[in-house]
């Protein structure tokens, strides 16, 4: 059953009825078809547990984008965006997710998140201390998408004086991932 058959997820009547929509979603039609941008159809799994069965499932689903034909594999985005997008961890299928998802769990196992405890304080105490400065909030903008990646530029060792070159490849990458 289509609850939504043209179910655009950037439009404002989505963005206004988001909690709602999703709601009868899960309940009439957990998988539910839509367009994308492009013009291109995909699924929208709107359950956990079935979003759960879909990323686990290799054998039917892949994360491997080098797996489409060369037709597919252009006509979703550049060809420069697409290798970046598809040459890293969450676009891989088992082995080689696998091996690399146990490089990286060792680097935030509890353990290393909890001897960063006080580290990760003074960067949230700075960027708050900037917002205050400003006197206004973007929350994306000002603190959720700065303070992972001031965390993770510390995990990697990247000199504080070039977390600023990694916030901007940060934000490059998620604008080609858009």
């Amino acid at each position: 059953m289509l609850t939504y058959p043209n179910l655009d997820l950037s439009s404002p009547e989505f963005k206004q009825n988001a909690h709602e929509i999703y709601k009868r979603l899960r309940q009439k039609d957990p998988l539910h078809e839509i367009a994308m941008p492009d013009g291109q159809r995909a699924w929208l799994s709107t359950r956990y547990d079935d979003a759960v069965t879909i990323l686990k499932d290799d054998e039917r689903f892949t994360k491997n984008l080098q797996s489409l034909s060369p037709e597919d594999y252009a006509a979703i985005m550049p060809k420069k965006e697409m290798d970046l997008l598809s040459n890293q961890m969450l676009s891989s299928d088992p082995p080689d997710h696998t091996r690399l998802r146990s490089i990286v769990s060792k680097a935030f196992s509890p353990q290393m998140i909890e001897g960063m405890q006080a580290e990760i304080q003074r960067i949230t105490e700075n960027l708050i201390d900037r917002i205050q400065e400003k006197g206004s909030m973007e929350v994306i903008a000002d603190f959720a998408f700065p303070l992972p990646i001031l965390v993770i530029s510390q995990m990697l060792g990247i000199p504080e004086n070039d977390h600023y070159l990694f916030k901007k490849w940060s934000s490059d990458f998620i604008e080609v991932c858009q």
